[in-house]
């Protein structure tokens, strides 16, 4: 007789989504000046209407030849649940209202989640402007 065991599963307890950290880099064409940019990874605090800890990079891969515009990376501090969540929107509709008059826009956004985890994803919000790359 042949006697087969069912290994067991553990079942591991998921995190919340409210205990998720996350961070988030915004690649964006600004109206040049209307940010002060610091170097890359090393950021210029943004003030004004923006949360505390976010801050303006520059980014090697980011180029536009439209005039009056600079390529910027906006970095999120360390972000956690709905709290994080309601600082991406806030900051989401301070550079829609940068750019509304000025159009280039948002040209992707990247996120990374945590603790330790190896989710991430980059995707666009608004197509490039075709002269912006």
């Amino acid at each position: 007789m042949c006697q087969t065991t069912t290994p067991r599963q553990r079942q591991v307890k998921s995190a919340k989504a409210a205990e998720l950290t996350f961070g988030i880099e915004i690649e964006c064409f600004l109206p040049r000046g209307s940010v002060r940019v610091g170097g890359y990874h090393r950021g210029a605090r943004l003030g004004g209407d923006f949360p505390a800890g976010w801050n303006a990079q520059s980014d090697s891969s980011l180029h536009t030849t439209l005039r009056n515009y600079q390529a910027v990376e906006i970095v999120s501090p360390i972000l956690k649940g709905a709290d994080g969540l309601a600082q991406v929107r806030q900051v989401a509709a301070i550079l829609k209202r940068m750019t509304s008059l000025t159009k280039p826009g948002i040209r992707s956004i990247s996120t990374g989640i945590g603790p330790g985890s190896a989710i991430s994803g980059a995707g666009a919000i608004s197509p490039p402007h075709k002269s912006m790359v």
